[in-house]
């Protein structure tokens, strides 16, 4: 442990040398001997002391008290009075600056050790508290910066009593802080079904995330949710909760959930034309296939095999060539082998391809299930398919 450094302030120096002498003695480090009370000042900022020892009645315009004064203001450094006098009116000028012990010439060893030993330790304490003074009033002051600097209510409180909020949390709720700091502010700012639900978290330790009922002073509810931490506050553990009004944020999710529902109705709307459309474009192309093969193609095939002369011929393979360019716009999800197929056989194909039984397509057809497997045969005929194990909709699907 180093040495406690006492500034000497003394203008007799005979008295000066038997102080030094003594503090020696005693384990003290003495930073110099000054006899006046200005140059004490100077001296207390360029050693910074432990401890001065001063001498009340010196030489020059300003007396120890006074020097005292200025020490204790400044520089926060104890000061012991050293003096031959004990008049009342010295002592009572003296109070003001606030020693921490008088020490009267002449003084003995012991006296002056444990007033030294008094002194220092006073102002130990007194530095320490001062510093966890500081400290907490720093700490206080951070939080306030944070919690005012935030959009969200937010409280310090132990089982609901409040200990300090910001603006936002009473503006929130509607009170003044006279109204509600000590208080249980829970039961006076939470519906009772919520109340209920924040005591069990509260006692479970859960610190949220969790969506609660909030009331206002005007009794008017609103949803809000709750995140807490624990923190320390004047040497106690408790919790200080960030509160959020949630009356946007769900009117905003319930016009989305109504945009979202009315856009899957939209949706269903959509698919049931698009598949009407795809319906009505197969029926089309059905039909113009159909009618190509039984209103136009025998009689192309009929002057084809009819002795036309050369020219003839060839206009008429013009003419079935662009025929079978303008159908093709239509074959693009059909075979060319569905063209032997008749109107009825091609819809019962297309139904077989999208998976649907017998049965189904019966009852979609308007005819026995009977009738609709003798279509299936006639179309896996056509489709060359007869006494192979091949799977007709597995086969109608390759023709995509």
């Amino acid at each position: 442990m180093s040495k406690a450094k006492i500034l000497i302030v003394e203008d007799d120096v005979l008295v000066a040398m038997d102080i030094e002498r003594c503090l020696k003695k005693l384990g003290y480090s003495v930073s110099g001997i000054v006899n006046y009370a200005e140059k004490a000042i100077e001296k207390v900022e360029e050693l910074k002391p432990d401890l001065v020892l001063m001498d009340i009645v010196l030489k020059g315009e300003m007396d120890g008290i006074e020097a005292a004064e200025i020490i204790r203001s400044r520089f926060d450094i104890p000061v012991v009075f050293l003096t031959a006098y004990a008049d009342e009116e010295r002592f009572e000028r003296a109070k003001f600056t606030i020693p921490f012990g008088y020490v009267l010439k002449p003084f003995q060893d012991r006296d002056l050790k444990i007033i030294l030993e008094m002194a220092l330790y006073t102002a130990k304490v007194d530095t320490e508290r001062k510093q966890a003074e500081e400290a907490l009033k720093e700490s206080e002051n951070r939080f306030r910066q944070l919690a005012e600097g935030t959009f969200e209510a937010v409280v310090l409180h132990e089982e609901g009593i409040i200990f300090h909020a910001n603006d936002q949390y009473y503006k929130m709720f509607g009170y003044e802080p006279h109204e509600l700091i000590g208080k249980d502010a829970i039961a006076l700012t939470t519906t009772p079904d919520s109340l209920q639900l924040i005591r069990e978290q509260i006692s479970l330790g859960n610190l949220g995330p969790y969506e609660v009922m909030g009331l206002k002073k005007d009794g008017m509810e609103f949803p809000m949710e709750i995140r807490a931490k624990f923190t320390e506050y004047h040497g106690r553990k408790i919790r200080m909760s960030a509160i959020r009004d949630l009356t946007n944020r769900k009117i905003v999710e319930k016009e989305l959930e109504i945009k979202a529902n009315d856009l899957e109705e939209l949706n269903a709307a959509l698919k049931v034309l698009l598949k009407k459309r795809q319906e009505d474009k197969v029926e089309l192309e059905e039909g113009i296939l159909s009618n190509v093969r039984t209103l136009i193609k025998p009689y192309l095939d009929k002057l084809k095999k009819s002795k036309l002369p050369q020219n003839q011929k060839t206009l008429l393979n013009i003419l079935e060539s662009n025929l079978n360019e303008i159908i093709s716009l239509f074959t693009k999800r059909l075979s060319s082998q569905y063209l032997n197929l008749t109107p009825k056989e091609i819809k019962i194909a297309n139904l077989v391809k999208q998976g649907k039984t017998n049965k189904e397509i019966a009852e979609i057809q308007g005819v026995t299930s009977r009738t609709i497997a003798a279509h299936r045969e006639n179309i896996r005929k056509k489709l060359s398919l007869t006494n192979k194990k091949t799977n007709l909709r597995t086969y109608l699907q390759t023709l995509d």
